[in-house]
């Protein structure tokens, strides 16, 4: 894609250039003194140098999403739709036969769904986001009946649901409450929520193995005060207290919390410029976690974007990111593009990418840097073929 934008649009990519080389420039120097600044320098600058990649892959997209013929464009769109009802189709078969139809087997061991992926489990995220966004190309190219947007909406989410990936299924109803805040057709919106919704809380309490994976039993000794004749003679406060250990100790003293508890504590040994691109897990098994070998807290990436962005990136690489996001976010409401469908999803998808209140993967590892620029790519391209 990158060699076909180069080779066809070079005037256009240099036009970018020239019109955006100050924040060009500005972003090069603060990526320059983090891999100056780094622990690992080495290990910085490959891992910088390759994810630069994403800039150039995110601008092609829009380039050809923005040139392309209507014609092109919808063997496109249409390409992903049938890869997209494919894999609806494959998790399905995997889930109810226990292998899909390229002979993978459904992981018992964490009741999830790869399909085609093999041992990936990763099918959620892609049809979370290459679902909507093929959803989102048919509705700019063609007019779509809203029942069929609605089966798709369906469909896309209850098989997310199904995976298994709890973290994919959270992000799908972050996206509904996005589109029905911004998109201008409410009723719409509503109605699809409203019975993806109850139809997902009416399959996990009657699928035994959805409802053990979304709905995890608690031991009433985790949460209830103890009724023993010792605790019976505590005060009040005495038992709130009690209740309140137990609380903590279920929702904080967890590897998700361990992950973001190591991360605060690279990023405030680091903070302006970070520890160094991609250097996390390193810094992490090296410095912190040999202060206490019994209480294993690292990993390879703190499992939430923003927190590994604080950690390698320090607050000046966190500012230059959400200065990004804001800029999105500006330039969708001035255009007035909540009134499209196409853009909305786009929009509310790249949103919820990257909302904060959620365990996700690595914002620099493959998977998820091609998510996200990818989204990017569509997004901007749409807007500029729409102008």
């Amino acid at each position: 894609i990158c060699l076909y934008f180069i080779i066809n649009s070079k005037n256009d990519f240099l036009f970018f250039l020239k019109n955006n080389k100050f924040v060009i420039t500005i972003f090069l120097f603060v990526f320059t003194i983090n891999i100056f600044n780094s622990q690992y320098k080495i290990l910085s600058f490959e891992k910088g140098i390759f994810f630069l990649r994403y800039f150039l892959f995110a601008l092609s997209i829009s380039f050809i999403i923005k040139f392309l013929p209507d014609k092109k464009i919808k063997i496109y769109f249409k390409s992903l739709l049938c890869i997209i009802l494919f894999l609806i189709f494959d998790s399905f078969l995997q889930f109810y036969f226990g292998r899909d139809i390229f002979g993978f087997p459904y992981i018992e061991s964490y009741n999830r769904i790869t399909g085609p992926f093999g041992d990936e489990m990763i099918i959620g995220n892609y049809l979370l986001n290459i679902g909507f966004l093929s959803l989102g190309l048919i509705n700019y190219f063609n007019k779509i009946d809203n029942k069929y947007n609605l089966l798709l909406f369906y469909f896309i989410s209850i098989t997310v649901l199904f995976t298994g990936e709890r973290s994919a299924f959270l992000s799908i109803l972050y996206f509904l409450i996005l589109m029905f805040l911004i998109f201008n057709k409410k009723k719409f919106v509503l109605t699809t929520m409203i019975i993806i919704i109850f139809s997902s809380f009416f399959i996990i309490k009657n699928v035994d193995v959805l409802s053990n994976k979304y709905l995890p039993k608690i031991s009433s000794k985790d949460v209830l005060l103890e009724t023993s004749d010792e605790n019976n003679n505590l005060n009040d406060n005495d038992n709130l207290n009690i209740y309140k250990n137990k609380i903590e100790k279920i929702f904080f003293n967890n590897k998700w919390a361990g992950h973001y508890e190591k991360a605060i504590e690279i990023f405030r040994d680091n903070v302006f410029f970070g520890s160094g691109f991609r250097t996390y897990r390193n810094v992490c098994l090296k410095i912190y976690e040999s202060k206490d070998l019994n209480n294993l807290k690292c990993s390879i990436h703190p499992h939430n974007y923003h927190f590994e962005i604080l950690a390698d990136n320090g607050v000046v690489g966190y500012i230059i990111f959400l200065i990004f996001i804001f800029f999105i976010i500006i330039k969708f409401f001035k255009g007035n593009y909540y009134k499209n469908l196409s853009i909305s999803i786009l929009f509310c998808l790249i949103i919820t990418f990257i909302i904060p209140f959620k365990p996700t993967g690595s914002f620099f590892t493959t998977n998820t840097a091609f998510l996200f620029w990818f989204l990017l790519g569509h997004f901007f391209g749409l807007i500029e073929r729409k102008k």
